[in-house]
């Protein structure tokens, strides 16, 4: 376990001996690349932490691989606009929170979260963490689909 003087990589692996996480520590607080995999070897979330806090681009993928969703945490609008010209842009709608004021009044206390809407714009769910395909299968589309009855 990191200390409050810890800097370095700290790997942990699942009783298997296949990596749970790793994660980069500076002065011991997170800093650089953040990964966890599922119990397959799959990756299944990254991201990036300077001094101890989200930072930039992340990335959750499905237990199958498939990429579930990707964000950025506290970007500019200019970087915004330059990954999304270089990656292309799927999204419907995209907002920026370059201080994070949003995710607080949001009450966000731990990236990734999703959140599911209603039509009249009240959160209904809030997930915290990666969603899985099973998150996705027995919370989330059932939900939709009973908030579009």
């Amino acid at each position: 376990m990191p200390t409050e003087t810890s800097t370095g990589t700290f790997t942990y692996k699942f009783s298997s001996g296949q990596k749970e996480s790793e994660q980069n520590y500076k002065d011991g607080e997170l800093h650089g690349k953040y990964t966890t995999w599922y119990t397959d070897g799959q990756k299944s979330w990254q991201g990036n932490y300077k001094d101890g806090h989200q930072d930039g681009k992340y990335t959750a993928w499905y237990e199958n691989g498939q990429k579930s969703w990707e964000g950025n945490y506290k970007d500019k609008k200019e970087d915004c606009k330059k990954w999304l010209k270089k990656n292309g842009n799927p999204y419907q709608l995209i907002g920026l929170d370059p201080t994070g004021r949003a995710s607080i009044e949001l009450g966000s206390y731990g990236v990734p979260e999703t959140f599911l809407i209603d039509k009249a714009g009240i959160i209904r769910y809030r997930h915290t963490g990666p969603v899985t395909k099973n998150d996705m299968d027995e919370i989330i589309l059932p939900l939709v689909k009973k908030l579009n009855d």
